[in-house]
């Protein structure tokens, strides 16, 4: 499967996907960027990443994927850059892949309302055991899976289309 990154017109490039950061709070054991530096996007980066954008879209609409880590690790670069896209009249819409542990109430309003996001990927590993058992979260204390399972209804109230992937391997298999 060959996923094309961008999609480019012949007035500009209306597809981009931004890593905002390589961070993550979940820390699961299979992740592809485990042992590699957690490097946030930058304020600067954001705003340089929005005028690229700007300067090449050709005045079309744009999709967006919001990508990570966890790209709401670093949610103040999504807000960056949406702002300044809507500053300069640019028409937009976003997706993102995301763990779904994040998002909180003023998080799913300022998904809708500032970033546009219309769909959300959340992977889940299994079920309510299997998942609290494959996640290392940074956060104690708390049940990610019943967290995550409430953000994705949180989600479809407000009309965000929800994906769910399934990670499927030798310790989850059975539970699936």
């Amino acid at each position: 499967l060959v996923v094309k990154m961008t999609r480019e017109k012949k007035n500009g490039i209306t597809g981009y996907t931004i890593l905002t950061t390589t961070d993550c709070n979940a820390r699961c054991f299979y992740c592809y960027e485990k042992g590699r530096p957690r490097r946030p996007m930058s304020h600067d980066t954001a705003l340089r990443t929005a005028q690229y954008i700007i300067d090449h879209c050709g005045k079309q609409k744009v999709s967006i994927c919001w990508f990570g880590g966890e790209p709401l690790f670093n949610k103040s670069v999504i807000t960056t850059i949406c702002n300044k896209l809507s500053e300069a009249g640019i028409d937009y819409s976003s997706s993102m892949i995301s763990n779904g542990y994040l998002f909180d109430g003023n998080t799913v309003k300022e998904a809708v309302g500032t970033w546009r996001l219309k769909s959300v990927q959340i992977n889940l590993d299994g079920t309510e055991t299997i998942y609290n058992r494959s996640k290392a979260y940074i956060y104690k204390g708390i049940n990610a899976y019943q967290r995550v399972i409430a953000n994705i209804h949180r989600l479809l109230d407000a009309d965000i289309r929800v994906s769910i992937r399934l990670n499927i391997d030798e310790h989850n298999a059975d539970n699936l």
